[in-house]
Formats: structure tokens, C-alpha cells, sequence
């Protein structure tokens, strides 16, 4: 989860933002889970300067709908334990 990433490093979302270029409105929607989709070149930046990998900032859901239209791929949650 991003929230436990920048409290680990005593960082802020708009010192993230500064360093990243990531609009600050895109990482508070993912500081608070409220992402559907998230770009990679954004992931690769995040875990560049937070040094993490991108599971320690996304949880991938499996869903029971195997319909297209009815799976959401990606969750900024939790990291998987």
C-alpha cells in the first residue's frame, strides 16, 4: 500500500509528486485506493524512488467473473503477506 510505503520513509504525497512528476491528484487517489487502473511508466516511478517493487504497493485481486467487462485487474491495496 502506498500510505505504508511513504510513512516508512517519513514522506509526503507532494514530495513524491516533486520527485516522481506524478500529478499529486493521481497519488492521493492511490494513497486512498480509489485507482482503477494505474500506468506503468507511474509504477516504475514510484518503485524507482521509493525502491520497492510494485508488489509492495498493489494486491491483484482474482475475481470470480471470468467475463471481461467484469473483472477489475488491479487493487492498490495491501501488500500480499
Amino acid at each position: 500500500m502506498l500510505a505504508i510505503r511513504l510513512a516508512e520513509r517519513k514522506m509526503k504525497i507532494s514530495e513524491l509528486s516533486r520527485r516522481s512528476g506524478v500529478n499529486r491528484t493521481t497519488l492521493t487517489r492511490m494513497y486512498n485506493d480509489q485507482m482503477d487502473r494505474v500506468d506503468l511508466l507511474i509504477l516504475a516511478k514510484l518503485c524507482n524512488i521509493l525502491n520497492c517493487s510494485v508488489g509492495d504497493i498493489l494486491h491483484f485481486e482474482k475475481f470470480n467473473s471470468t467475463r471481461p467487462s467484469e473483472i477489475s485487474a488491479i487493487s492498490v491495496l495491501d501488500p500480499i503477506p
